[in-house]
């Protein structure tokens, strides 16, 4: 089987963006979002398949 290497950019819908990767994937969660004061993602953790994604 094959491990996922995540590189994810996102432009503007992070948030949108990671609701969907974990849609897929088992195993992959969203940890933690914080976002800026305009609403946008400033930092965010997930998992994909168990491994973690920082954005």
């Amino acid at each position: 089987m094959s491990k996922i290497t995540p590189f994810l950019m996102f432009d503007g819908k992070a948030e949108e963006a990671m609701n969907f990767y974990v849609s897929l994937f088992d195993q992959s969660e969203i940890n933690s979002v914080f976002h800026h004061e305009d609403g946008t993602v400033l930092h965010a953790t997930f998992k994909l398949k168990g491994v973690y994604v920082h954005r």
